[in-house]
């Protein structure tokens, strides 16, 4: 299958489906590196969450997932991707989080931090800038992010089958 001709140095005119997939591939290893040297300097950043956001993630940690995976689309493959991701972040609050006024403050690995960024990239552009109901926070609460060195990184189970 040819492709139509696109002006620039890095046209498309003549590359395949399957070379174009090709160079896909061979390009998906390099945000991996990005992510190693990050996860090496970094290690940790310290996440504060409203209250309503640090509940539902411990929820999703103690909920027990039972029998094997069905088929899926590519739509529910992501939505359970992002639940298990969701499921780690509830494991760090259980582990090493703290209540913090009206939320609580945790140290997330650069991965789970990244992931949910991620995740709120595409979220805004589904609901076109709007959080979904579940995270809405209250009035003066607050979620940021500030990177916080805090030393080595532990290992960490993906939570990614990838769709």
């Amino acid at each position: 299958m040819e492709l139509s001709r696109v002006d620039g140095p890095d046209s498309l005119a003549s590359v395949t489906g399957r070379e174009r997939y090709t160079r896909y591939r061979d390009d998906s290893g390099v945000p991996a590196a990005i992510g190693e040297q990050l996860s090496a300097r970094i290690g940790r950043v310290t996440v504060r969450l409203p209250r309503v956001v640090a509940e539902a993630a411990v929820k999703a940690w103690e909920r027990d997932e039972v029998g094997g995976r069905a088929t899926e689309t590519h739509e529910q493959c992501t939505q359970r991707d992002r639940a298990a991701e969701l499921a780690f972040v509830g494991l760090a609050i259980s582990e090493r989080g703290r209540r913090e006024g009206e939320g609580a403050v945790v140290d997330l690995d650069v991965a789970s931090a990244g992931a949910a960024s991620w995740a709120s990239q595409w979220s805004a552009v589904a609901t076109g800038g709007r959080p979904p109901p579940s995270a809405a926070a209250k009035p003066g609460d607050s979620a940021h992010l500030e990177a916080v060195p805090t030393g080595n990184p532990r290992s960490r189970i993906s939570a990614s089958s990838k769709c």
